[in-house]
């Protein structure tokens, strides 16, 4: 097309604009002033000399002054209602989120035998934020860590053995630990340090190699995928008295070297040191193997590296035996902590009753519901906030009323969030805080994921009436998006979720399966890929807190298309040449943008079309300066397209803006 086809007369000019909260009052001082001095003839007649400067004029404007402040108070009534409703229906603003990290302990060589990292074991790093506080991360369960370290990696093909680096701490490291075409028999073995041998359980975390793309897709609950399509088997085994014996796997969240992931095994009784045949190790080790025993990998596994004596952590500190007081002016019925945000389901709490009648009651266990409208007289709840701290008890027809008495209710236990200070780099948590013996180091070797402030109010608001639906249950599809920020350790933009679609198996249909795709923060130069941590936070609390039972939910990252314009401006002859220029390059990679693109500037829809007409009318609009587009060509992939063509892109993907070629002429305004 040679010519300008449509223009900026062609534009709609009645263009509705997002739906605003109303307007109760004209707002500002001056607005006042008019209306009070429109009603001067009818209220006073005889005041006929109103000039600048006298007395009425000056108790005009001090009126004005003095009502400006209340009428704005005045039209922020509805956003202040709307949000009251959404905390009497029990949605408030979610707290602050702890960051979660891996941790990977060491143990001296000469140790006795594995050392018992409880619950709750606290190791520190420097805040994040650059405050120079420091932050405590806890971990979330127990751990046996085996005395010594990996010492030595081979990967087995065949009667070939070949050396491998796997006790490094490079996620872009590239193993193929069973080989390039990996084929039944092929093996990795793993040899371990120590003079005792490790009991009764030891843990791996496998990490796969980074790539420059996205991270590879997690998967938690539900039946495995290889229960729909054909997988490869997998089997760990230990090398005791000259032979390999199969090991009991407690679980296996790498589903194979599927994804990355913790593994834990149950040691055998025994596990003496020795060489296994084919190996070239200097002395003898304790040694473990992953084998593929059946089937084959669509792609073959590459590892970055294996940490022993790995363990999750998140960034909260316990507080325990916490005698509570009450909140004055509360009527007896509310409480509150004194360390805050709290933890959502954190808090233990028991109230000691006393007697009743000759019956000694004691300290009893209530329990933390969403809401007490649902309780009955009898039933021992609370509500918290977790922002505020504050506890609310029953008035004794919801909920049983709180007994009086004096430090009779103790918070037990509950754990404070830390938000985005958590979110710590690769190598910052190395302080150990608890004590175990023989426990000499501790380590992270990739950066803590997630950590987020509290949601701030307006986020709150325009997410209140979803929440107010999905009620922490995941119900429809959109329950799944809506969760998935919700998730501790996750640093999540946006959210999509498809049900009976498996995005580990090429968007295969599979039932029983919820896919999310997820959005990361923006990155400088690359497409906002989520983190694996992200991915796997996001899984596992979907699978074990959201969805129903039996639901295997895929996180997983949308794939994005690359798309650029190359087309041909007609500018008003008067108009700066260059901002027009740099002004519409603006606007193609904001349309474009996954965050902030699209129509309403949430973001580019997932699968969205990209429609020529619209993508016009958009530039033109937003462009001033711009009267119309005499060419406009995309190029999607590296292949161009025809002229006026719309693109549709594959199913939950997305754009990628890439540098854009433009050319300005001049037109003159119709």
């Amino acid at each position: 097309m040679s010519a300008a086809w449509w223009g900026r007369e062609s534009l709609d000019p009645l263009v509705p604009d997002p739906l605003e909260p109303p307007q109760l009052a004209t707002p500002g001082r001056a607005a006042v002033r008019a209306a009070l001095a429109a009603r001067i003839a009818a209220f006073t007649p005889e005041w006929r000399r109103h000039t600048p400067g006298d007395a009425g004029d000056a108790l005009l404007g001090l009126h004005g002054e003095l009502a400006e402040p209340l009428l704005e108070r005045l039209n922020r009534m509805p956003e202040k209602a709307f949000r009251e409703y959404l905390r009497a229906a029990g949605i408030a603003a979610v707290p602050a989120r702890p960051a979660r990290a891996t941790l990977s302990f060491t143990v001296a060589d000469a140790a006795p035998g594995s050392a018992l990292i409880a619950p709750g074991f606290q190791v520190s790093a420097a805040a994040a934020d650059g405050s120079g506080a420091r932050v405590v991360f806890e971990t979330e369960r127990a751990l046996y860590a085996a005395p010594g370290k990996i010492a030595a990696t081979f990967a087995q093909d065949g009667k070939r053995f070949f050396a491998m680096q796997l006790g490094g701490a490079d996620p872009a490291a590239s193993n193929l630990v069973f080989g390039a075409a990996p084929r039944p028999g092929a093996a990795l073995l793993i040899g371990l340090s120590g003079a005792s041998a490790p009991a009764p359980n030891i843990t791996f975390m496998v990490h796969l190699t980074a790539r420059g793309g996205p991270p590879p897709v997690i998967a938690h609950g539900g039946m495995a995928a290889g229960g729909v399509v054909a997988q490869p088997i997998v089997g760990w085994s230990f090398f005791d008295g000259g032979r390999f014996e199969p090991a009991e796997v407690i679980r296996d969240e790498s589903r194979g070297l599927l994804q990355s992931g913790l593994v834990e095994l149950r040691c055998p009784r025994t596990w003496r040191t020795g060489i296994p045949a084919g190996v070239t190790a200097p002395k003898p080790l304790r040694w473990l193997r992953l084998q593929l025993v059946a089937g084959a990998f669509a792609a073959p596994p590459a590892l970055a590296f294996i940490e022993l004596n790995a363990v999750t952590a998140s960034a909260a500190r316990t507080v325990r035996g916490e005698v509570l007081d009450y909140v004055p002016d509360s009527d007896g019925r509310r409480m509150r902590v004194t360390q805050r945000p709290v933890l959502p389901g954190s808090l233990q709490l028991t109230v000691d009753e006393g007697a009743i009648g000759a019956a000694a009651v004691g300290a009893q266990p209530w329990l933390e519901i969403a809401g007490l409208d649902a309780s009955g007289p009898d039933e021992r709840v609370f509500e918290l906030d977790e922002v505020t701290g504050e506890l609310q008890f029953g008035d004794g027809m919801h909920g049983m009323q709180l007994p009086r008495g004096m430090r009779h209710v103790v918070a037990q236990r509950y754990q404070v969030a830390t938000g985005a200070a958590g979110a710590v780099a690769a190598g910052q948590i190395t302080s150990l805080m608890s004590s175990v013996p023989f426990v000499t180091k501790v380590g992270n070797a990739l950066p803590a994921s997630g950590g987020h402030d509290a949601m701030s109010i307006p986020e709150a608001s325009r997410l209140g009436p979803q929440r107010l639906r999905a009620r922490n249950r995941a119900v429809t599809v959109a329950d799944y998006e809506l969760e998935s920020f919700a998730a501790q350790g996750a640093d999540v933009t946006r959210a999509h979720g498809v049900g009976g679609t498996h995005a580990g198996l090429n968007n295969a249909r599979v039932p029983g399966t919820v896919s999310v795709f997820l959005l990361g923060p923006r990155a400088v130069a690359t497409p906002p890929y989520p983190s694996q941590a992200s991915l796997d936070a996001v899984a596992s609390h979907l699978s074990s807190k959201v969805a129903p039972a039996g639901v295997e939910v895929v996180a997983a990252a949308p794939h994005f298309h690359e798309v650029s314009v190359r087309a041909t401006l007609a500018v008003a002859i008067h108009a700066d040449f260059g901002e027009v220029l740099r002004a519409t390059l603006r606007e193609l990679d904001g349309y474009f943008d996954p965050l902030a693109g699209g129509g309403d500037g949430r973001g580019w829809p997932f699968g969205g079309v990209i429609k020529y007409a619209a993508l016009v009318r958009h530039l033109i609009a937003h462009v001033p300066g711009l009267v119309a587009l005499s060419t406009l060509n995309l190029t999607v992939d590296g292949e161009a397209l025809g002229a006026c063509s719309d693109f549709t892109p594959q199913p939950h993907s997305l754009l990628w803006p890439l540098p854009h070629e433009l050319r300005v002429v001049e037109k003159e305004l119709p």
